[in-house]
């Protein structure tokens, strides 16, 4: 039987009166655990769904909603057997103790009852003595133990918003100019659009105006040379008919284009009132677009810094219910760890006992061993005299040892 199997062997006692006691802590962290799985329901409104596999009870998602455009995070967890189920994996009971020495030798006897495995070595010099007293000192080692404990939880939190107030008023106003912008923009285009349309109106008439002067002369001259030809034609070119038809055809000609050039100062006047409305609309338009701008500005930066209070607060809620959950769960792995941190003390404590009895007994073994060469009083005196040895083997092992050859009957 190795090394590994002796320990094993000794453990399975130990095992055996602590486990009722660990069934029961489990079940009372099942208690506990099962109040924390309504705690999570009521506070993330998450109905739990069945499931047929042991890694479904430990699993742990986000689940992202939309809220206007801020993320809003719901963090779902199910562990009512997380605690549990690390325990089924490995109990207290089950935590095997890792026996560890400084030159990796094993420790070859734990078992006390047993003879010793130097008793059949006889040592014929102090130097082969101190040999093998020297590797039972190595070999022979207090043992450390390691023991899987269970997690602490750890769930994620959400993280605090850092804007400040000035850093919205800063946002809210870049916002705000950029719209400010954009609608100035439009609107002086527009304006300058219609003052552009309003004066190729204007050049239109005065064209217009020109094209019908030029026409109406050219009809009055036509009129008056046909006048002065017909008078020569009859010989009447100085007479007073001939002077007053002439005369009346100049005043016609007046009258006509004198209506020509009112129309025109009519279409060019109504033409420059249009434009100074436009002129009114534009300027009424940015001071409503000035109005508006600081209205929306203020309202702006009041909703933002609205919308981070209620964003602080949700996640300052969230996390003070996340840390409430993980507190009490903790509370539970605490005493998991402690019962299991309690449990292997006493099973190390218990082979460390063995592992120094068992030490004791190969050194007797050892030196009785070699003393057995002498005679009674020879042997005492040899064993009396070297104070190295007591300084070796301790003041137990010496004080066994010289009993055991006081007492031999040779």
């Amino acid at each position: 039987m190795d090394y590994k199997e002796k320990i094993e062997e000794l453990l399975k006692k130990a095992k055996k009166e602590t486990s009722e006691k660990s069934d029961a802590n489990i079940e009372n962290t099942n208690q506990e655990f099962t109040k924390t799985d309504e705690l999570l329901d009521k506070n993330n409104n998450i109905s739990q769904n069945d499931t047929n596999t042991k890694n479904a009870q430990n699993k742990s998602e986000y689940i992202e909603k939309d809220n206007k455009n801020s993320e809003n995070l719901t963090y779902k967890t199910e562990i009512s057997e997380n605690l549990n189920d690390n325990q089924n994996k490995k109990t207290a009971n089950d935590f095997e103790l890792e026996p560890v020495s400084s030159n990796n030798q094993k420790v070859i006897n734990t078992d006390p009852t047993k003879d010793p495995i130097y008793s059949s070595v006889s040592p014929k010099t102090v130097d082969e003595l101190n040999k093998y007293l020297d590797e039972v000192e190595s070999s022979y080692v207090p043992v450390d133990s390691t023991a899987d404990l269970p997690d602490y939880l750890e769930l994620t939190k959400k993280e605090m918003p850092t804007m400040t107030e000035e850093q919205i008023k800063e946002d809210a106003k870049a916002e705000a100019d950029a719209d400010y912008k954009t609608k100035l923009d439009q609107l002086t285009n527009e304006y300058q659009n219609a003052v552009s349309d309003t004066n190729s109106q204007k050049k239109t008439a005065e064209e217009k105006y020109g094209q019908a002067v030029l026409e109406t002369n050219t009809q009055y001259d036509h009129a008056r040379e046909m006048a002065e030809n017909d008078a020569l034609r009859r010989g009447l070119a100085r007479s007073s008919i001939v002077l007053l038809q002439l005369s009346q055809i100049e005043q016609s000609r007046a009258g006509e284009l004198s209506q020509i050039q009112t129309k025109l100062q009519e279409s060019l006047l109504e033409l420059e009132s249009q434009l100074n409305l436009l002129s009114q609309e534009k300027e009424k338009a940015i001071s409503q677009l000035d109005l508006n701008y600081a209205v929306e500005l203020t309202n702006s930066i009041n909703d933002k810094i609205a919308e981070l209070e209620k964003t602080r607060n949700e996640v300052l809620e969230y996390n003070n219910e996340i840390a409430e959950i993980e507190h009490k769960y903790n509370i539970q792995v605490d005493e998991k760890r402690q019962e299991i941190l309690q449990d292997t003390a006493q099973q190390t404590a218990e082979m460390n006992k063995n592992i120094a009895l068992c030490k004791q007994n190969e050194q007797i073994a050892l030196i009785l061993n070699y003393f057995s060469q002498f005679n009674k009083e020879r042997a005492l005196y040899e064993f009396t005299k070297d104070s190295a040895l007591a300084q070796k083997v301790g003041a137990d092992v010496y004080y066994i040892v010289y009993r055991k050859l006081l007492s031999r009957t040779e």
